[in-house]
């Protein structure tokens, strides 16, 4: 397990270059190729995340450390082919400001089993975002999403809900097609729709995601760039994609009441957008 940071020089420019690695020894066939794959990508998010520049060899030490975690996303990726078994949605409310009314709702993943009980997605997503499946897990997001909206669209014909998405998914061309066949195949109006995008989006070809967020406008999807404020990327997103609302992520709102460089930033940023002409929402107010 390893870590690298370091540039090139590339005609007289210099270019960042960050490297992580995972390797592990499998001796005598004693781990099936799946185990071998997802160990290593386990270990390569760890060290993503501690971004220490030291060698880490996996062991058989480390090996029972990990252990439960291994075989619970193992379970996991089994579970999104079994037609995404114990997975479900809880929904987090959007209010709106002037008037209180309930607008809108954001749908948030959860898994649960058996042996594991519920299971944060910060526990698996990350991993889950690398792995081929991923695609069909967010197809029946958005699928069971939509369906559970009906109920309230049939109330109230603005009533928005929000889908986050994940950078495998713009990677695919036919996603665009898949979405609206399932618009189509569920009778849902796709002004009721919002995708939104985290910064991790920047992963994906620029004129790709450009591409794609155009033809998700053009079928009346309204598009979101999540966690604003949480990267060091967020202002250039916005500037370059097309994007129709940012949401303003819950860390900035935390001690807004008493920090004052907090309130002016704030302030700044929700000007910004709003002279782009994109709204703003802001997650996680509690008062």
């Amino acid at each position: 397990e390893a870590y690298f940071k370091g540039y090139l020089v590339l005609d007289e420019i210099s270019v960042s270059l960050e490297i992580f690695a995972s390797a592990l020894y499998a001796e005598n066939n004693e781990m099936s190729s799946d185990k071998v794959y997802t160990t290593a990508m386990l270990l390569l998010n760890e060290v993503r995340k501690s971004a220490k520049n030291e060698l880490v060899i996996f062991d058989k030490g480390v090996a029972k450390e990990n252990k439960k975690r291994m075989e619970m996303l193992s379970i996991i990726k089994a579970s999104v082919k079994n037609n995404c078994e114990g997975f479900y949605l809880c929904y987090q409310p959007i209010i709106q400001v002037k008037t209180g009314e309930f607008v809108g709702m954001e749908a948030l993943i959860r898994w649960k089993h058996e042996k594991f009980g519920k299971v944060s997605p910060n526990d698996f997503i990350a991993w889950l975002e690398g792995e081929p499946i991923f695609y069909d897990l967010g197809l029946w997001i958005l699928k069971t999403a939509i369906e559970d909206t009906k109920y309230f669209v049939e109330k109230n014909d603005k009533f928005i809900v929000s889908v986050n998405l994940a950078f495998p998914q713009l990677q695919r061309q036919e996603f665009s097609h898949a979405l609206a066949e399932i618009l189509k195949d569920l009778e849902f109006s796709p002004k009721n729709l919002k995708l939104e995008l985290t910064e991790r989006c920047k992963l994906v070809d620029e004129h790709t995601i450009k591409i794609m967020l155009e033809d998700f406008r053009k079928l009346g999807i309204k598009v979101v760039l999540d966690d604003f404020g949480t990267g060091y990327s967020a202002l250039d997103l916005l500037i370059k994609l097309p994007v129709d609302q940012i949401k303003i992520d819950k860390s900035f709102i935390d001690d807004l009441a008493v920090s004052y460089p907090k309130q002016c930033l704030l302030q700044a940023i929700t000007s910004y957008a709003r002279k782009l002409g994109k709204k703003v929402c802001i997650e996680g107010v509690e008062n």
